[in-house]
């Protein structure tokens, strides 16, 4: 069944996130999703507006295209400039129309940006066991994301973050789910109270009479903790 929160239309409400150089992998992992070639990031950070010497400069020190366009993008990000997803799709246009809209699509999705604003927040909270199989039962998370998660002490790593955030833009009502699990716990209940009014000044303006899915409605907030294992929480 579609979600009724999928609508990409820009007469719908919008939300704005500022990509700054934490982003970094983020919009690394997004170039390389919109099969964008490592090869054209000289033009690509001319139509970001890098300068010229600051590219060549790349060029001679770095010695692949793949760490020329990572730092070529660090640059950008790092710049006193305001930096969005719509300026780097914006860039993308001429070079490659298909990453562009890519980019725009699924970077530049409302959900997806509400998601993103969070996400840092979110990467904070230790989910228990019970609010762990809810991320997967609400189709947020896939069943192996599950041992990670609870390998990492309950903490949601940066690749779940981004199964996640794909989830989300696949069906925007993924996201007010999300909300409904955070709020069970006290940690994530001022994160997602903050989340959902977004959500319902961007997209689902009926939020407030939608009904809890009754798995998430009726849960405990009690579960059990997992300690962090070594090497699976740095993914």
């Amino acid at each position: 069944m579609a979600s009724p929160y999928k609508d990409h239309s820009p007469s719908k409400g919008s939300f704005l996130v500022l990509l700054d150089i934490s982003k970094l992998q983020l919009v690394r992992d997004a170039l390389k999703s919109a099969k964008f070639t490592d090869a054209d990031w000289f033009d690509l950070g001319l139509k970001l507006g890098l300068e010229y010497s600051d590219l060549k400069s790349i060029e001679k020190d770095k010695d692949s295209n793949s760490t020329r366009l990572r730092e070529c993008l660090g640059v950008w990000l790092s710049s006193n400039s305001v930096c969005t997803w719509e300026m780097l799709a914006s860039a993308l246009e001429e070079l490659d129309r298909a990453a562009a809209e890519h980019i725009r699509k699924k970077y530049g999705d409302p959900a997806s940006q509400i998601l993103q604003n969070y996400s840092t927040r979110i990467s904070k909270i230790a989910f228990n066991s019970i609010s762990i199989q809810l991320l997967y039962t609400e189709g947020l998370i896939m069943e192996e994301s599950q041992k990670k998660i609870e390998g990492c002490g309950g903490f949601l790593v940066a690749d779940v973050i981004k199964e996640i955030l794909s989830n989300v833009f696949d069906d925007h009502s993924k996201l007010i789910k999300l909300g409904n699990i955070l709020l069970k716990s006290k940690e994530g209940a001022p994160v997602a109270e903050d989340m959902l009014k977004d959500c319902k000044h961007t997209f689902a303006p009926d939020l407030n009479s939608l009904e809890l899915n009754p798995s998430v409605s009726s849960v405990s907030v009690k579960g059990a903790t997992y300690p962090p294992t070594s090497g699976m929480c740095n993914q």
